[in-house]
């Protein structure tokens, strides 16, 4: 396995790369001055755990000449598990739930990909784990924990959107045409 671009690849974007690489795909390739993912014949797949800011040139560059599938966790259980400065390990479940809302934040960064012919969206949600350690004091934010990563516990579901029509479709029940900011806040669980 080539190492290009796994220094600082974290637990769960390597589970994800291992659930969505298939028998003969290749991992870490450069392409156009770019490393991806996994590359099969002239499928891309990149994994996208954080923010999609840093991708988006990435992506635009790579769209022309490849199918492009990026793949983004989203978690529904969150289990939070901590570790003091003794060592000792404590677990909680987040009362946060992640949801397909959640993606409208990350798409203002490249609402125009997703409508791109060779572009996908794999929304995977799913149950995991993050990791924290004790600091030896408190941040000038006043959090005495160091968020250390994610783990994949589960798979829950993949949702699959091959344009920005097929994620907004998923909001439309419950909609008038036209409608206000405080009735899809409503549909979305969100407050105005």
């Amino acid at each position: 396995m080539n190492q290009i671009g796994m220094l600082n690849e974290g637990n769960l974007h390597q589970s994800l790369k291992e659930l969505y690489c298939t028998a003969g795909a290749l991992v870490e390739q450069k392409i156009d001055g770019y490393v991806v993912d996994i590359l099969s014949g002239n499928q891309i797949i990149e994994i996208q755990t954080s923010g999609f800011a840093q991708i988006r040139n990435k992506l635009a560059a790579l769209l022309s000449d490849y199918q492009v599938t990026l793949v983004h966790p989203i978690a529904r259980v969150r289990t939070l598990v901590r570790t003091d400065a003794e060592g000792k390990k404590t677990d909680r479940k987040s009362p946060k739930r992640g949801s397909l809302a959640d993606l409208f934040a990350e798409l203002v960064y490249m609402p125009e990909l997703l409508q791109d012919e060779n572009m996908t969206l794999d929304v995977v949600f799913t149950d995991e784990e993050e990791i924290r350690l004790s600091r030896k004091s408190r941040s000038r934010r006043g959090s005495r924990w160091l968020r250390q990563g994610r783990r994949l516990r589960e798979v829950l579901e993949v949702r699959s959107f091959a344009s920005m029509t097929d994620l907004f479709d998923e909001f439309r029940e419950g909609l008038p045409d036209p409608f206000s900011t405080r009735q899809l806040a409503t549909v979305l669980d969100r407050t105005v």
